[in-house]
């Protein structure tokens, strides 16, 4: 309801009235030499048009138009009916020639506009319904269609004022609040967009309405708000299937899993036809665990259940797909676990709805190779502090660089990249059509920032992009999809055998992937600002509370028991069911210790840097540690104990410490961290001792040019490789 729509075009005349009397009561100089007898031909012409009978009426203007050639009134309603009909070019042709009798009526220029707008030519659109506008500045269709053209142009802040123009004269205008609604949830004008929605829920308390109020919220990160309004459209309908299947996800969001999956169920069983609502129930992933022994229960049961789905794959359209948001998302990289198994299957289920999709021709420059890089909404942060100083640096003569983002991402990434040389192509949510734009920038290799962090960036390779599709760091692990042909890695970040943990071809460069520059301290904080014991020795993991896995809870355990003068200090996360269930696990394991636990609450950037200064000791999670916040770390030379693991995801810090060659603090066993730890922690002289030689030597791991020109030779060599097959 609210997507793209064409511009307004308007069969009425003053206060959407067909009565004759109203039109000639403002056109007295076009009608004054006509006859009573025409004007009644008119006027029951027009309200033959008006009762929908469009083939009677387009006769009796064409009868009218014999005896009266010149009569711009029904000049204009027959074009009125051709674009009805979307016959356009005769629409522009009828009334053009209206105008040209009278340009001195609003109303021509409006639908004149509006057949200029389907026909895509939108500069001359706008010069319409300015025009129209001009003549009659209080015309709220001509209003609304300024706003939608310069909303698609992207020209947002101009399209905001037209709408908020046209509210002004008619609150209760029902269509321009909806669009109204969709472009300051675009421009993230959250409270504006929840106002105009409150609005309308006051005259129409409809379960629709509570769901897009809910769907509002939800995209603003505010699950628990967005739950409210489902379970209002439930108690107004109780098997609203789009409700139910939202409140699911909206649980789902809160870490209430067993909540979500039995609003998952309720959903499939109040929607039937939508097969994929059943696989959600099984693919939904708990964040917080146990214990180990419930992960490999969950990852076998899912591997089963994908077997059956593969055998008898029930048809469904890809959107649906998308929709349904059955796939391996972001959780799975928490698991500790290669799950390349689980995600193969799902690459292989998947595959089978795009099988007739071919991959598109490319750029055919020949001087450069055209990169497309798709980012889609709420990644646009983590996108920008990673890849930011790579598209800075990367050569203009070998690549010319396409962002695809949402129109709503497109400030926040373009203001963070700040070139002038790169094009951007903006998408809406429907995969198809975000699809059809984003080939339409005929690029020759498309960068997937991440797959499976949401459900358009894991089912958008299927569409094949590009000829070469590719993805990296930012997707953490494998994305287990056969259209995408390459994973760029860093050799210091892989075991020997990590090919085997992919679906894609491995790459792996020598630097460290990443063009960062050092961070400034930009507030100081005393241990009193953020409630910490002043004498403690404090042991900080500053990272997503869902990196705990339950086996570094033994390691916690194991320091506090070793010090008891040591506090850890961790970060609650955004949703109070995943702090409560992590509480609650603390408790049950190790329950002498747990109130030397201390969970702060998520910090601004400024505060969550002036915390990082203030730990005695950092601490790498298991599995999954640090990442590209250890950028963070070592910009403060301060010291991070690590335990490298299988996967990339846990060996950031060791491959940082590789290259700085200092490796004192990368341990091979639980017992070895313990005991590192609470050296540092214990011991200020060691401690400092650390950060002397860290300062000395941690400049390597910053504005790295070698990450940008591996880079670049990556690019070229997957598209020369392609090119060779």
């Amino acid at each position: 309801m609210f997507g793209p729509a064409p511009a307004r075009y308007d069969r009425s005349f003053p206060e959407n009235d067909f009565c004759f009397a109203k039109y000639l009561s403002m056109n007295t100089h076009t009608l004054k030499s006509v006859s009573s007898a025409v004007k009644f031909e008119f006027d029951r012409a027009v309200k033959l048009h008006q009762s929908g009978a469009l083939q009677a009426a387009e006769e009796s203007y064409r009868e009218l138009l014999v005896k009266e050639p010149d009569f711009a009134p029904c000049l204009h309603m027959l074009g009125v009916i051709f674009l009805q009909n979307d016959q356009l070019t005769e629409a522009l042709e009828y009334v053009g020639q209206a105008i040209s009798l009278d340009p001195s009526q609003a109303v021509f220029f409006n639908n004149y506009g509006a057949a200029l707008h389907r026909l895509e030519r939108h500069v001359e659109a706008l010069a319409c319904f300015h025009r129209a506008v001009a003549i009659r500045p209080q015309y709220i269709d001509a209003l609304s269609n300024l706003g939608k053209v310069y909303e698609e142009l992207g020209q947002l802040a101009p399209a905001a004022a037209y709408y908020r123009e046209a509210l002004e004269l008619s609150p209760e205008h029902a269509e321009v609040k909806e669009r109204y609604g969709t472009l300051a949830k675009q421009r993230g004008d959250s409270p504006e967009m929840i106002q105009l929605c409150e609005e309308l829920l006051k005259h129409e308390p409809t379960a629709e309405l509570h769901v897009r109020m809910g769907n509002f919220l939800i995209s603003r990160g505010k699950a628990a708000d967005a739950a409210t309004h489902y379970e209002k459209a439930l108690a107004i309908e109780p098997t609203c299937a789009p409700a139910l299947f939202n409140l699911a996800n909206s649980l789902q969001e809160q870490h209430r899993i067993p909540e979500s999956k039995e609003m998952f169920t309720r959903a499939a069983e109040a929607r039937p036809k939508q097969p994929f609502w059943r696989l959600r129930v099984h693919a939904t992933c708990p964040v917080i665990w146990e214990n180990s022994q419930a992960i490999d229960d969950y990852c076998g049961e899912l591997s089963t259940e994908l077997d059956r789905w593969l055998t008898d794959r029930p048809p469904a359209r890809a959107q649906e797909l998308v929709n349904a948001g059955a796939f391996p998302n972001f959780s799975f990289a928490y698991l500790g676990r290669n799950v390349r198994e689980l995600k193969e299957k799902f690459g292989a289920l998947y595959a089978h709805y795009f099988q007739e999709r071919s991959a598109p021709q490319g750029s055919g420059l020949k001087d450069k190779l055209r990169l497309g890089i798709v980012v889609t909404q709420r990644h646009e942060g983590i996108f920008l502090r990673c890849l930011a100083g790579i598209l800075q640096h990367l050569s203009r003569e070998q690549f010319e660089v396409v962002v695809c983002c949402p129109t709503a991402s497109l400030t926040q990434i373009r203001d963070g990249l700040n070139l002038e040389s790169l094009r951007y192509v903006t998408f809406p949510q429907a995969l198809e059509e975000a699809a059809r734009l984003i080939r339409g920038a005929a690029c020759d290799i498309m960068y997937y920032w991440e797959v499976g962090s949401d459900s358009l960036n894991y089912f958008l390779p299927f569409c094949r992009l590009a000829p070469v599709q590719c993805t990296s760091h930012g997707s953490q692990i494998t994305s287990g999809h056969p259209s995408i042909g390459h994973f760029f890695s860093s050799q210091a970040m892989e075991l020997p055998t990590a090919a085997g943990h992919y679906t894609e071809r491995l790459w792996k460069a020598q630097s460290l992937l990443m063009h960062q520059t050092r961070l400034p301290t930009l507030v100081t904080r005393s241990r009193e600002h953020f409630g910490l014991p002043a004498k403690h020795n404090l042991y900080m993991c500053l990272q997503n509370p869902l990196k705990l896995h339950p086996d570094f809870d033994p390691i916690l355990q194991q320091i506090l028991d070793t010090d008891p003068q040591g506090t850890i200090v961790l970060l609650r996360g955004g949703q109070p069911a995943a702090e409560e269930l992590l509480r609650k696990r603390f408790q049950r394991v190790m329950p002498d210790v747990a109130p030397r636990i201390q969970l702060l609450p998520h910090q601004p950037f400024p505060d969550y840097l002036a915390l990082l200064n203030l730990a005695d000791v950092l601490l790498d999670p298991l599995y999954f540690g640090w990442g590209s916040s250890a950028y963070d770390v070592f910009s403060f030379n301060q010291p991070l104990v690590t335990f490298p693991t299988e996967l990339n995801v846990g060996r950031v810090a060791t491959a940082c410490y590789e290259r700085m060659g200092i490796r004192d603090l990368i341990t091979q066993s639980a017992v070895d961290y313990v005991a590192i730890a609470t050296r540092l922690g214990k011991e200020p002289e060691f401690r400092n001792d650390i950060r002397q030689r860290l300062a000395a030597a941690s400049e390597v791991l910053f504005n790295e040019r070698l990450a940008v020109s591996e880079h670049e030779h990556f690019f070229l060599e997957i598209a020369n490789r392609a090119e060779r097959q």
